[in-house]
């Protein structure tokens, strides 16, 4: 692949996660807690770290529907500790 193609990809692929990102954000307060926490997880897999939803997945209302909910039961301590304040 071409040099330049390869520059287009990545604003390519750049362009959809923040299109994608801008759409959850839009409808952030009807995303359940837990569809919230998936999708900053596949962001943060695809090497994209949208502040908002991970502002918004470290508030303490959202971060003990997760812990009552069961689906932190494995996450790191560290973290938890992080969002004891």
């Amino acid at each position: 692949m071409e040099p330049c193609k390869n520059v287009d990809a990545l604003r390519i692929g750049l362009r959809f996660l923040e299109i994608m990102a801008s759409a959850v954000t839009t409808y952030l307060y009807h995303v359940s807690s837990e569809n919230l926490l998936n999708a900053v997880c596949s962001f943060c897999m695809m090497n994209h770290f949208p502040l908002v939803l991970i502002n918004q997945l470290l508030q303490k209302d959202v971060i003990n529907e997760l812990l009552l909910s069961g689906v932190c039961s494995l996450m790191p301590s560290s973290f938890l500790l992080l969002s004891q304040d």
